[in-house]
């Protein structure tokens, strides 16, 4: 007997890919189809993090300034060409906004996922004193998560 009824007994059904859209999301969603059972469609989620601009400093990059519903749009079309080049349906594609960790954990626990695939991106310095995304879903996740390690 299963000592863990909650742990599924093979490849998983519900799946949620959570991908930053960096060169590197490629490399999550394969590792994320392996793990899916056959037929299964995965989610793919992006989470953008708006952050206002203060006209007064220069810390934050351009593209931070576009209208939250354009950083959406482009978002959403950008997921869309990521899941077409691995013939994965746009009916895949998810995009929110808000924090990623908080927004991760909630679309887990809309979705039933089983299983959360993320990124794991070798920390070095300063940014190692940081709560990373992936650390905080670990640590609060409903659900198995998969750490797919990309290189810094």
């Amino acid at each position: 007997m299963n000592a863990n009824a909650n742990v599924p007994a093979g490849p998983y059904q519900r799946v949620l890919i959570a991908v930053d859209l960096s060169a590197d999301s490629e490399t999550v969603v394969r590792g994320g189809l392996r793990q899916c059972a056959a037929q299964t469609q995965p989610t793919l989620l992006h989470v953008c993090e708006y952050l206002p601009i203060d006209p007064t400093t220069d810390g934050l990059v351009a593209g931070a300034m576009l209208p939250p519903g354009e950083l959406l749009a482009a978002a959403e079309r950008r997921l869309q060409a990521l899941a077409g080049s691995l013939s994965l349906p746009a009916t895949v594609c998810e995009v929110r906004m808000g924090s990623p960790r908080a927004e991760i954990i909630a679309a887990a626990g809309e979705h039933r996922a089983e299983l959360i695939v993320l990124g794991q991106h070798e920390r070095r310095g300063l940014q190692a004193l940081f709560d990373a995304t992936e650390d905080g879903v670990l640590h609060r996740a409903p659900c198995d998560v998969l750490a797919v390690h990309v290189p810094a």
